[in-house]
Order: structure tokens, then C-alpha cells, then sequence
């Protein structure tokens, strides 16, 4: 998308006007929707989706074992209780952000299958104007607003990255990038190679390793891995005395972002 000033834009005459538009549902997008009606509920505005659901990231990807890196007291919202395991996977996530969307009434903001092309900003005017298209008739559409909230994410969807190797075009065997996992992907008996050692690996490797023969994590640079229970300790203990789960949901979260906090001012001082 591009951001360009403007003087003379004949789209606006025909553009429909919000105060606000947000780009995006996934979970941020979702998250401004709740905020922009529960504290400007004076204020218009649209989510414009280009996805047929909600839930981004969680939707689009599909490859084994997808689930967060992050714990969904902090990841998820502060005003929606998180009352699952810590760690959680994609469908989880989609059912949570479900709930805020049906409990909040959010669904008659967000209008799907709009793929965003451009936005300008105009000074004289003070105003964004959104060109935006619906993906199932080709139709181009204008908005206009004050405020662009850009909740898109870094995801390029459709070309995601992919290092470009000698002598790729020979190799015999399927690359698969699992941003674009097929759905008919099958590693029953076959020997994998997997390039990276982050978030996704992590995931993969153990979802994958009890159909593939042999599985192999090439990585550049070494990173730890522990094992760990998918569980909050503090949490478990609040909910055996019957503290109530707003309650939980908040200590759990400030408690988490302390000691992320407190480890990486540790990091620092004492290595």
C-alpha cells in the first residue's frame, strides 16, 4: 500500500466516509473494533477484511501443529478473559476471537473479501481515501477517513519469502513453505529437512516427526530449547481457591509481562 499526498482525487466524490478504518481482522484488528466502539462509540468506522473470515494469521496458515509463541494472557485481550492452556492452538484462537466478535456485535463492521490497493493522504482535506476492491466481483471501491488504523500484519500472504538456493530446480523432492502448506501434504515415510530453527519449526518438527522417517532441523544460528508444561502455575493455584477468571486473567497477565521483563533486564546485567 502506498501513502501519497494528493490534491485532486475524483474518488472521493464517490467514496462512502468513516471516521475510521481499520485494515484488517485478524487478531489486532479485531482487538481495534472492540476498543473503537467500547470508547468512541460516537465514532464510524469499518474493518475492511480481505480474507473471507476473521482471524488472519490463524486462518491463512495451516501447516501441522500451528499454535502461538506467546502466552494468550499477554497475547490475547485484557478484556477478555483467556481461561484456556497458555499456549494455544490456531483453532483456539479463532474460537476466542469468535466469542469477542459475537459477544461485542463486531461482525456488522467487517466486510469481507476486501482487498486493500492503495490509500492516500490528502492534506488540504485532511483525509485518507482507501481504494479497495471486492475480491468476488472485481469491483472497485472507495472509502474515505480520518483516521487509517493499520492492523494488517507483516504477512505477505500470497508470495511469502523464500531464499533463492543453487540448484533448487533439480531437486527431486517437494519444497514446502509452510505458509502455503497443501492440504494434502503427506510425510508418512519420507525424510524431511527442515530449514530454520524458530517459532514454526518448533511446532512442525514435533507434529510431523511421528509419520516422516528421518527429520532433520538445519539451523544457522543455535537457540535452546526446553521442555515445558502448558500450563500457568499461578493460574492453576487461583482457580483451585475460586478467585474469579477477570481477576485471574489480569494478575496472570501482569505477572507474565513482569517476569519477561525481569529475564531480559537480567539478560543484560548478568551475561
Amino acid at each position: 500500500m502506498t501513502g501519497t499526498e494528493t490534491k485532486k482525487r475524483p474518488a472521493v466524490a464517490k467514496a462512502e466516509h468513516f471516521d475510521v478504518l481499520v485494515a484488517g481482522a485478524g487478531i489486532s484488528g479485531v482487538g481495534a473494533a472492540y476498543h473503537l466502539r467500547d470508547q468512541a462509540p460516537d465514532k464510524t468506522f469499518v474493518v475492511l477484511e480481505k480474507l473471507e473470515s476473521f482471524g488472519g494469521t490463524w486462518l491463512w496458515h495451516k501447516y501441522p501443529g500451528i499454535r502461538s509463541d506467546s502466552d494468550l494472557y499477554t497475547f490475547g485481550y485484557r478484556f477478555k478473559p483467556w481461561t484456556g492452556v497458555p499456549i494455544a492452538t490456531a483453532q483456539e484462537i479463532l474460537d476466542y476471537m469468535d466469542e469477542v466478535i459475537e459477544e461485542n456485535d463486531l461482525g456488522q463492521y467487517i466486510r469481507y473479501g476486501h482487498k486493500i490497493l492503495s490509500a492516500e493522504w490528502s492534506s488540504e482535506d485532511s483525509l485518507w481515501t482507501v481504494t479497495a476492491q471486492k475480491l468476488d466481483t472485481g469491483e472497485e471501491l472507495y472509502f474515505t477517513c480520518n483516521f487509517l488504523w493499520m492492523c494488517q500484519g507483516y504477512y505477505n500472504y500470497e508470495n511469502p519469502y523464500t531464499p533463492e538456493w543453487a540448484d533448487m530446480d533439480k531437486f527431486k523432492g517437494e519444497i514446502i513453505h509452510p505458509q502455503l502448506w497443501p492440504a494434502d501434504a503427506d510425510m508418512k515415510g519420507k525424510r524431511v529437512i527442515c530449514i530454520g530453527s524458530g517459532a514454526t519449526t518448533a511446532t512442525v518438527v514435533p507434529a510431523i516427526a511421528g509419520d516422516a522417517e528421518h527429520v532433520t532441523v538445519l539451523q544457522r544460528s543455535p537457540t535452546w530449547f526446553i521442555p515445558g508444561r502448558n500450563e500457568n502455575e499461578l493460574v492453576v493455584e487461583l482457580e483451585k481457591i475460586g478467585i474469579d477468571w477477570d481477576t485471574i486473567h489480569r494478575v496472570a497477565r501482569q505477572k507474565v509481562l513482569f517476569d519477561q521483563h525481569d529475564f531480559t533486564r537480567r539478560c543484560l546485567e548478568e551475561t
